[in-house]
């Protein structure tokens, strides 16, 4: 198993997962720890993708596909949490 690097798709090295609600409140979760810290994450609407940019100024794309709720409601976006998932239990 390889290491998640900058310059990758996060997809193409861990699953990723969004859950949304009409309130506001995102969480982005994943299966392998990330290399860096985060800074932020980062919506484009323009391209419906969903970055996490890290404390080096990388943004890791999750790679997650988007259906029409979840992009409603992330125009919405007013709080996200990402959490890692290991052994089918958020850590």
């Amino acid at each position: 198993m390889s290491d998640i690097t900058h310059e990758d798709n996060c997809d193409s090295k861990m699953d990723c997962g969004v859950f949304t609600s009409k309130e506001g409140n995102i969480l982005i979760v994943h299966d392998k720890p990330l290399q860096s810290d985060v800074e932020w994450v980062q919506y484009d609407p323009e391209h419906q993708k969903i970055y996490i940019v890290c404390d080096d100024g990388e943004l890791l794309d999750t790679g997650i596909d988007l259906n029409q709720d979840t992009l409603s409601h992330l125009s919405n976006g007013q709080k996200v949490f990402l959490s890692l998932v290991q052994d089918k239990k958020i850590v």
